[in-house]
C-alpha cells in the first residue's frame, strides 16, 4: 500500500506489529495515535498485541520512526515491520 501525496511524491506505508507487556496495549496505542506519523493504532488479538499503520517519506525516516517508538516505549518487547509494496 502506498499513499500518494500530489506535492511530496510517494509516501511509504508500513505496518508495525508489536508485542508488549501485559495490560499496556491501550496505553501504548493512546501515545502512538498522538504521533504525526501514525495513521492508526489498535490493540489486537493473536500473536501480537498491537497493530500500527505508519506513514514515512522514505526508508530512512521509517527507520527513525520505528526506532523512536521502541526507545520511547520500553514496555514494547518485540516489533515486526512490514513495508507495503509498490505496484
Amino acid at each position: 500500500m502506498i499513499l500518494l501525496s500530489e506535492k511530496k511524491g510517494p509516501t511509504i506505508a508500513a505496518f508495525l506489529l508489536m508485542r508488549c507487556e501485559v495490560g499496556k496495549e491501550w496505553d501504548i496505542c493512546e501515545k502512538l495515535t498522538k504521533k504525526e506519523f501514525v495513521e492508526i493504532a489498535y490493540p489486537v488479538y493473536g500473536d501480537v498485541d498491537i497493530a500500527v499503520l505508519i506513514k514515512a517519506k522514505n526508508m530512512r525516516e521509517l527507520d527513525e520512526v520505528v526506532s523512536s517508538i521502541r526507545r520511547e516505549n520500553p514496555e514494547i518487547v518485540e516489533t515486526k515491520t512490514y513495508v507495503g509494496m509498490l505496484k
